[in-house]
């Protein structure tokens, strides 16, 4: 659409006034664009008699409120005086926590212009204080669907990718329901128990994810070689982490670079953004003061995990950066190098033994 005035990528910052409302035409065109492209990538895995396994998406239902809210229609003047008066008690009774008088304000919002994200979000809050799941799944989904800035995806896209799966069954395409098995996992609407924030997946949902493609990878592959099946499980998640060299350090630079961009927009837009913020603040202090305590058992183990594999070069870049941290700029400085003579083109590790030498 038109120039946003940006001169440099501000990622999600960028898109805030591209707001697409959920009745918008533009959408279906795009679904069936999604489709088509989808059918277009198994027909080709088809035709080279590859099987396929295509995922739905999850998402944050219910710790990422809506970045944006439109009435759905044209709210005469007397509408808009009643929409503002249960407005306003839904936020007083919230504030007094009678939850579950609040559903009764929320929803004589709802009455007037079912369309306003933010405000189903806030029915679904209510529902799932007072302990009715299953209600506030349905209402963290209708809210995600109504959020007019589209950095999740929608119920429309998930039935689009369950839809082409299941007719392909029989041409060797299966499906992971990432969306069921997260809501599964989470026992109603999955949050920040495996996420970091809308859609980028934590430790721990990174982990059921992997899980469950791992026993599908592994179902087919023993199908195809004819065999009973060599493994009954993924490893533990503990040791998965020890494999990765999932340290504290490295906690605490996911945990500080999703914390960055959360205080920029159109985080700050989403309904108890300074609350947010305030927890996620105090979590990270917590995960910096383990960092520090713990740095030298990261690089403890991050030795142990690149002696057991050596040719990880995303390990070894990782270590890099925490050797340099550690302000061992000698031995970073010959991690970079070594990375380098792999793959002589990468700007971003030039630039770390720059910085390494330097240092």
């Amino acid at each position: 659409r038109e120039s946003t005035g940006f001169t440099q990528w501000r990622g999600m910052e960028m898109l805030t006034e591209q707001q697409i409302p959920a009745e918008d035409a533009r959408l279906g065109t795009a679904y069936r664009h999604f489709r088509r492209n989808l059918e277009a990538v198994l027909d080709v895995a088809s035709a080279a008699g590859v099987p396929a396994l295509v995922s739905t998406v999850a998402v944050n239902l219910r710790d990422s409120p809506p970045f944006g809210s439109q009435h759905g229609k044209d709210v005469t003047g007397a509408e808009r005086v009643r929409w503002d008066a249960a407005l306003r008690r839904g936020a007083e009774l919230r504030a007094a926590a009678r939850h579950n008088e609040s559903i009764g304000a929320w929803r004589e919002a709802l009455a007037i212009d079912e369309a306003y994200a933010e405000v189903q979000f806030q029915l679904a809050e209510a529902l799932a204080i007072e302990g009715r799941t299953r209600e506030a799944h349905d209402a963290f989904m209708r809210a995600r669907d109504l959020d007019v800035l589209r950095f999740r995806a929608d119920s429309r896209i998930n039935n689009v990718i369950r839809m082409v799966s299941e007719g392909r069954i029989d041409r060797g395409v299966g499906l992971v329901d990432a969306e069921r098995l997260f809501s599964d996992a989470s026992g109603g609407p999955p949050g920040d128990d495996l996420f970091w924030e809308r859609v980028h997946l934590n430790p721990a949902g990174n982990f059921l994810l992997a899980s469950a493609f791992f026993a599908r990878v592994s179902q087919i592959l023993d199908a195809r070689r004819g065999a009973t099946p060599r493994i009954s499980g993924p490893p533990p998640a503990e040791r998965v982490a020890e494999r990765l060299a999932l340290t504290d350090w490295d906690r605490l630079r996911m945990a500080s670079g999703i914390f960055e961009m959360m205080k920029r927009p159109p985080f700050t837009r989403q309904l108890g953004h300074t609350e947010r913020i305030a927890r996620r603040q105090r979590e990270l202090a917590t995960v910096r003061a383990a960092a520090r305590r713990e740095s030298e058992g990261a690089e403890r183990a991050y030795r142990g995990a690149i002696a057991n594999r050596p040719h990880d070069l995303h390990l070894r870049a990782s270590f890099g950066t925490l050797l340099r941290e550690r302000r061992k700029f000698a031995e970073a400085s010959e991690e970079w190098r070594a990375l380098l003579a792999r793959v002589p083109g990468v700007l971003e590790w030039r630039s770390q033994l720059a910085f390494a030498l330097a240092d």
